[in-house]
């Protein structure tokens, strides 16, 4: 697992966990490796091809990942440790817990909080903003995560912790790995990416049978299902290939739809482990069976 290098935000999902399992069977050699749901980069940032796509259809994400790779690492955490200074948010990476009459166990959410608020405030109504602060704004919030209300603000409370020594090297390291790499950026409905016979289609989308904050809001559901689908079938009969992650079962739901579809392609078994989002599980839901696959039409 070290030889794997760790998103800096923290998504529910994420398949960092998986890499050993998923990267092998990963073979973009000579194709443009597209990550249809990028979401927190794990994949893309681990995989090599001469050219990735990124697609990620939440716009102020990519405005993020375009600033990180288009930046020197030095100048970044520069920039970004300079304005949490500003914003008058803790930095423990630069200081001790100590200093903030606070410790480990006692974390520096409530002294964080207010800041915290004003910021999150100024992001939710301005559209015209620092992708950096964004940043801040996922480090800050609970869990590295980002979620948005029904009206489309971002409404995590604050985090426990902050910009530390641990998310500061993982965060060089990601950046990093970026830069070695010929990225370009989308910003998109999948179904408006374009496939061309020699691409490599990775798509982890939201899954439809598990409760998660990507789909909630009803931001996934059996249409959305139905046109990945149909979208992947295209890009097969184009020549494209293709690995699609998802679960065929969990917590007492199986996804037909997708089974169904399945069984014209290779069904690889994938041991899954989202301990980051056990919070959100029930006693009973932890003990229902989980099955996620990666399907594959190679």
């Amino acid at each position: 697992m070290s030889d794997f290098v760790k998103s800096p935000l923290n998504f529910t999902g994420g398949k960092f966990k998986l890499l050993e399992q998923i990267v092998p069977i990963l073979n973009p050699e000579g194709r443009t490796f597209v990550d249809l749901f990028a979401g927190g980069l794990n994949v893309a940032v681990n995989v090599n091809a001469e050219k990735i796509i990124i697609n990620e259809k939440l716009f102020c994400l990519i405005q993020l990942y375009e600033t990180m790779y288009e930046s020197e690492p030095v100048d970044f955490i520069k920039k970004l440790e300079a304005r949490i200074a500003e914003l008058g948010l803790t930095l423990t990476c630069q200081s001790s817990y100590e200093n903030y009459k606070s410790n480990a166990k006692k974390g520096l959410a409530h002294i964080n909080k207010a800041s915290l608020d004003k910021l999150k405030s100024s992001f939710n109504i301005f559209e015209n903003y620092d992708p950096i602060d964004f940043y801040i704004l996922i480090i800050y919030s609970f869990n590295n995560q980002i979620r948005y209300n029904k009206k489309g603000y971002f409404n995590l409370p604050a985090n426990k912790r902050d910009f530390n020594s641990t998310l500061k090297r993982r965060l060089i390291n990601f950046l990093n790995s970026m830069r070695e790499r010929n990225i370009e950026f989308l910003s998109r409905d999948f179904e408006d990416v374009e496939i061309c016979n020699d691409s490599f289609i990775y798509a982890d989308p939201p899954y439809l049978i598990s409760t998660a904050t990507y789909n909630e809001n009803n931001n996934w559901n059996e249409s959305d299902e139905s046109r990945l689908l149909k979208y992947l079938d295209k890009a097969s009969q184009e020549g494209a290939h293709f690995a699609l992650s998802n679960f065929i079962q969990h917590n007492g739901r199986e996804n037909y739809l997708l089974i169904e579809w399945a069984k014209k392609y290779n069904i690889r078994y994938i041991k899954s482990s989202y301990s980051n989002s056990s919070y959100r599980k029930s006693r009973s839901e932890k003990k229902e069976k989980t099955v996620e696959v990666l399907i594959t039409n190679y």
